[in-house]
């Protein structure tokens, strides 16, 4: 949960509506009988953690390039 609340802080995280009606173009076969106004919020969640999975990734390849590991061995 710090972790995420890291990533939010240093990211401004907004996933429009243009997205999220996309999504749900793009994903119609698992939204069968669905309307996208019965299924916007679910939709923006998922957008949303996946940016957060995103930004945390982008995160810890930005601290391994510039990490200096030294071994004492």
């Amino acid at each position: 949960i710090a972790f995420k609340k890291l990533i939010e802080s240093t990211n401004k995280i907004e996933i429009s509506d243009e997205a999220v009606k996309k999504y749900f173009e793009d994903n119609k076969a698992n939204f069968a009988n669905k309307k996208l106004e019965e299924v916007s919020a679910t939709i923006k969640d998922s957008l949303y953690q996946q940016e957060i999975y995103t930004k945390s990734q982008d995160m810890f390849s930005n601290m391994r390039k510039e990490a200096k590991v030294n071994s004492f061995i």
